[in-house]
């Protein structure tokens, strides 16, 4: 399988699992927290909806990295998944470490682990600059130029030849 099919397939997943979260917590957040064991009231819910929309807010974006063309708004987004990948599933462990969450959330923790691999593993390489010893070289291949225009000169009309 490609990269660009492994891609599609992982964004595109990843968006529609967030977007399914953030649904449920918006519109249902007792119920969503009540699967990892966390107990629901008026802040939490509040704090739990405001995530949720941010969620809802980025997902656009999110879905435009499942084509996969190596540009530099691109790799921030892949990056920006994986982030979240990692960081909520270390935000997940603490909570079961410290019994805030239940066991229900360990299954989770490793999937967005496995994700965030996989996340990691798409990020294009970064395009490096070119040297300034090769621009230079560039220069002197391409030959003098009017310097307001970049159109090749005559050399012989600037000499009166």
């Amino acid at each position: 399988m490609t990269k660009e099919r492994v891609q599609r397939l992982v964004v595109g997943l990843v968006v529609i699992l967030l977007v399914a979260s953030a649904l449920g917590y918006l519109l249902v957040p007792s119920a969503m927290l009540d699967i990892v064991g966390i107990d629901s009231n008026p802040q939490v819910t509040f704090l739990v909806r405001t995530l949720a929309a941010a969620l809802l807010a980025l997902s656009p974006a999110a879905w435009a990295a499942r084509r996969r063309d190596g540009t530099s708004g691109q790799r921030s987004v892949l990056i920006g998944l994986a982030g979240y990948m990692f960081a909520s599933s270390l935000v997940d462990l603490y909570g079961f470490i410290k019994q805030v969450v239940g066991i229900a959330s360990l299954p989770s923790i490793a999937f967005r682990v496995i994700l965030g691999a996989v996340l990691v593993w798409l990020i294009p390489a970064r395009k490096r600059p070119a040297s300034v010893a090769t621009l230079l070289a560039l220069r002197r291949t391409a030959g003098p130029t009017d310097r307001w225009t970049s159109r090749p000169t005559n050399l012989d009309s600037r000499c009166g030849n």
